[in-house]
Order: structure tokens, then sequence, then C-alpha cells
């Protein structure tokens, strides 16, 4: 059997799991996931940490659960979002310009530069 503390909120879902054997060499897992503003599902799994005492298991979902509930957390995701398809955008535009660039000294033949 497990220890399984799940809950869904409006902006995702928190997923804890540990081993309730006392003296198994299991270990615990937090799992995250939300949806981009795209729509897209993204999933955060934790490393594997140490089994944990119950209370302090709580904490731990209770404190991710604060987290995901919070309109920072949704803020904060479409920030990141924005400075993604920003960062994709300007990518997108580099490479224009050197196809441009590509394009003009193709253009060009070896007699000095002189289009044909």
């Amino acid at each position: 059997m497990a220890i399984v503390l799940e809950k869904t909120t409006v902006y995702g879902r928190v997923y804890l799991w540990q081993s309730d054997e006392l003296n198994s060499g299991t270990w615990s897992r937090f799992e995250l996931k939300w949806r981009n503003p795209e729509g897209r599902l993204i999933k955060v799994d934790s490393d594997s940490f140490e089994r944990l005492p119950e209370d302090e298991l709580q904490t731990k979902f209770e404190e991710a659960v604060r987290l995901v509930e919070s309109p920072e957390w949704d803020e904060e995701q479409k920030k990141l979002y924005i400075e993604k398809l920003e960062y994709e955008i300007a990518e997108r535009q580099q490479k224009i310009q050197l196809a441009k660039l590509t394009k003009r000294i193709g253009e060009t033949n070896e007699f000095g530069g002189i289009k044909c």
C-alpha cells in the first residue's frame, strides 16, 4: 500500500506518493501537472526523496497545493510562456536574416562581387 495525496485545482494538479511500509527501501515522489496558456499539458516530477513522517509529508503537500492554487502561479506561467514565444520569434527573425544574407551572397559571383 501507499500514501497518496492528490488534489486538482483551478490551475493544476498536485500528486504525492509515498510507500506506507516503514522499513521499505521505497522513496517518495511529487508530481505537478498544469496546462500552459497554449493548452499543452506540462508535467514536472520531483526526484525521488526519502520517506518522510506523515505530518511532514502532509505539510509539503499543502505547500505545493497553495503554490499551484495561487493566482500568482497562473500569472507566472503566462509570463514564462510569453517569454518563450518572444525567444522563438527572435530566433526565427535571426534565421530569416541569415537566409537573406546567404541569398545575397549567392547572387554575387566571384568577379568582384558583381551581380550576374
